[in-house]
């Protein structure tokens, strides 16, 4: 899709700050055609994503899945994420605040990448724990700390490593 006709198409769907799942659906039918997000697709989900102030589970999933496809795509080997995208998405979510739709994003990311710079889960650790800060530990917390270790891991068995371990004390 065009990248004014994208930006026309986010602005018309932030006008009420709420997607619904029928706005999530026309998105995903204009970034999803080719099968390929580009990087302007995805600066512009990420732009929409935060002048919403809600949104249906759909664009949750949509937004998520976007990202996800466009790290996964973007670098030199399919599937590999790479610095160069790392950086993107640091840039694009930052250190500050941890939305739960973007700390869904670089979860996802982490799980489904065949390799990713240790830079990647240094930032995933980082959302982590400023989504947990100041909370109890319940299930989804924990949830979501023992995604991001077996995420980085990434075959499946969890070696802790030292900066991981001083992570979890710090938790």
């Amino acid at each position: 899709m065009h990248t004014s006709a994208l930006m026309s198409l986010a602005d018309d769907l932030a006008a009420d700050r709420f997607i619904s799942a029928d706005e999530a659906l026309r998105m995903r039918r204009e970034i999803f055609p080719d099968g390929v997000v580009t990087r302007q697709e995805a600066d512009v989900l990420v732009a929409l994503q935060g002048r919403v102030a809600n949104a249906d589970a759909e664009w949750t999933n949509a937004f998520v899945e976007a990202v996800v496809d466009h790290v996964l795509q973007s670098g030199v080997y399919l599937g590999h994420v790479d610095e160069e995208a790392v950086t993107w998405l640091i840039a694009s979510f930052g250190y500050e605040g941890a939305a739960e739709t973007e700390l869904e994003a670089v979860l996802k990311t982490l799980e489904r990448a065949e390799s990713a710079p240790e830079s990647l889960s240094v930032f995933a650790r980082q959302r982590v724990t400023q989504h947990v800060a100041g909370r109890a530990m319940g299930p989804s917390e924990v949830a979501l700390v023992r995604r991001c270790l077996y995420a980085a891991a990434g075959s499946g068995t969890v070696a802790v490593t030292e900066d991981e371990a001083r992570w979890l004390f710090a938790l």
